[in-house]
């Protein structure tokens, strides 16, 4: 197998033309470059040098293979100054893939400010309501609902989000207010759907979930699930954060607090080999720090994390 010091080593022949001047470039004795000319020159099946002479000379192939030899070294010299420049300054394209929530307070002021603090990144945002995997849907992070279960992959909890039952008071006035979780299925109810038509459970506080059989609305986006229950048409889960101040204004009412609701960590989640690189940790930095920044204003809405590590997944890192 041909290596890269194999084609310096013909460089070196080629342009002192003598196997010693050659050997005291190469730091190798004069021995040792003729048998790798004549190894070389087995391997490929053809004469490279002609021989005749006290100064050596190229061949034809000899010419060509020479040609090729620089090329190559050439291409290898630049790229191993490109890796060692990547691992310096943070460059390049760097693809996050975000959900569909708190585009305007979070997700675009942080990708903003990071952008700006990065001029030699650029940023592309893909949102999606489906969770995204890196390593199958070739993005360098992910901001994720919950942890990613892989173990291939690192997540870093940046905020913890409560979720709650809440309806409108004109629905609650007209259909009444369910006392028990059994009495959810007599209600209207807006629930989220996935991509592939599955419907997003409802998670109960003592373990387990409740399904909604016949929802009265489906969505995959949460600013829909919202609008629908601020409009009356039922009962919905939504983040705390997303309807903070209708809470507030009195135009939501939550629910069976002590009985239905979970809080979900919101991760950054990314490919674990991935971590050496300078754009993506300079984003996960970023991020955290920035949030951090926003805690006194969040602090109502959601859950900070301070001083959070990352993890591989595991089972019991479902809540961290």
């Amino acid at each position: 197998m041909l290596t890269p010091f194999d084609l310096e080593i013909f460089v070196a022949l080629a342009d002192s033309g003598s196997l010693t001047a050659a050997a005291k470039v190469c730091g190798l004795t004069r021995a040792t470059i003729a048998r790798r000319l004549e190894a070389l020159e087995e391997r490929l099946g053809t004469q490279l040098v002609n021989r005749t002479t006290r100064e050596l000379g190229l061949t034809e192939a000899g010419n060509i293979f020479l040609d090729g030899c620089r090329d190559t070294l050439t291409r290898l010299r630049q790229a191993e100054a490109a890796v060692h420049q990547l691992g310096g300054t943070p460059r390049g394209l760097l693809r996050i893939a975000c959900p569909i929530i708190r585009i305007a307070q979070i997700v675009a002021p942080l990708v903003t400010s990071y952008a700006r603090a990065y001029p030699e990144v650029d940023v592309q945002v893909h949102l999606s309501s489906e969770p995204i995997n890196p390593l199958a849907d070739g993005f360098d992070i992910a901001v994720q609902m919950g942890l990613e279960k892989h173990a291939a992959l690192i997540a870093r909890c940046l905020i913890r989000e409560p979720y709650l039952l809440v309806a409108s008071p004109a629905y609650l006035a007209a259909r009444g207010v369910p006392a028990t979780v059994e009495d959810l299925a007599d209600h209207d109810c807006i629930v989220s759907v996935r991509a592939n038509g599955v419907h997003e459970p409802w998670p109960l506080r003592a373990g387990g979930e409740f399904s909604v059989r016949k929802p009265r609305l489906l969505a995959n986006a949460a600013s829909l699930v919202r609008i629908g229950a601020l409009d009356g048409m039922g009962i919905a889960l939504i983040a705390r954060s997303l309807i903070f101040a209708d809470l507030a204004a009195g135009t939501l009412v939550p629910l069976l607090e002590r009985e239905v609701g979970s809080v979900v960590p919101v991760s950054l989640v990314y490919a674990e080999g991935s971590k050496l690189s300078p754009k993506i940790r300079s984003f996960v930095d970023f991020a955290a720090s920035w949030v951090d920044r926003l805690a006194p204003a969040m602090s109502a809405e959601t859950e900070i994390v301070h001083d959070v590590v990352e993890t591989t997944w595991q089972p019991a890192n479902l809540e961290e």
